[in-house]
């Protein structure tokens, strides 16, 4: 099992045991605050069992861990998205379906790289006067930052696109867009099929690469979030790899 699925197991562990007896105590209360999260009134969203020193970083720290859980199932997501494309009467060219999901992978990138980021800012607020953070911190860093070097690559293509408009972010792309606005001309010159055919055929073979490289990026990223939370659990956890609070 790697550092992620271990680091979710230790939080969904704790809840368990941990939730029973508080809600048992709280009844009333978390009944009042699921109704106002569930229907989006304006009454409480915690409970006071998060006001706790205790609850208050299991809250923050199993809050985070879930927005990095999502942005990771999100990732995996793009993998089937490039692959579907939506009804022909919605009116989205299948190009711009396809650079949307291009660019939105390395923009869901730098969202994980900056949850991370946050996370570890966090953990090390939480545990600051810890002694195993105390003993364990500078290896612990070190590998929490070679872990973030990982991601700079996809962090420098993101800016490409963001910032240099003058720049083509993706030859691909921009081959494919060039053959989808010659496409009227194709229509009126029946002469020129043979150019439409090229143009399917090319942009299957680019959305096949696109899928399969998204595929190859999400194994490198399972990686890092491994990597990332087996030097989490360093802190975060004891040695049967329970969570553990300072």
């Amino acid at each position: 099992m790697g550092g992620f699925a271990r680091c979710r197991k230790a939080f969904g562990e704790c809840v368990a045991q941990s939730a029973p007896e508080v809600f048992d105590n709280r009844r009333l209360e978390f009944s009042e605050v699921f109704f106002d999260r569930f229907f989006g009134l304006h009454g409480p969203q915690r409970t006071a069992a998060t006001s706790t020193l205790d609850g208050k970083n299991v809250y923050r720290l199993s809050k985070g861990l879930y927005w990095i859980e999502d942005i990771w199932k999100r990732l995996r997501d793009i993998e089937v998205y490039i692959g579907r494309f939506p009804y022909s009467d919605t009116g989205i060219s299948r190009i711009r379906h396809l650079a949307y999901h291009f660019e939105n992978h390395l923009q869901l990138v730098y969202v994980l790289r900056e949850r991370l980021k946050e996370y570890w800012n966090m953990t090390k607020q939480v545990f600051k006067d810890d002694p195993q953070y105390e003993r364990c911190k500078l290896t612990v860093s070190k590998s929490i930052t070679s872990n973030f070097k990982q991601l700079d690559k996809f962090k420098k293509d993101r800016g490409i696109i963001v910032h240099n408009i003058d720049i083509i972010a993706n030859p691909d792309i921009d081959r494919l867009e060039f053959q989808e606005l010659t496409s009227e001309l194709m229509d009126e010159m029946p002469s020129l099929w043979w150019l439409r055919r090229v143009h399917d055929s090319t942009y299957r073979k680019i959305r096949n690469q696109f899928r399969k490289a998204v595929a190859a990026d999400n194994i490198r990223l399972a990686s890092v979030l491994d990597s990332y939370f087996d030097a989490l659990l360093q802190v975060i956890a004891d040695e049967s790899g329970r969570l553990r609070l300072p």
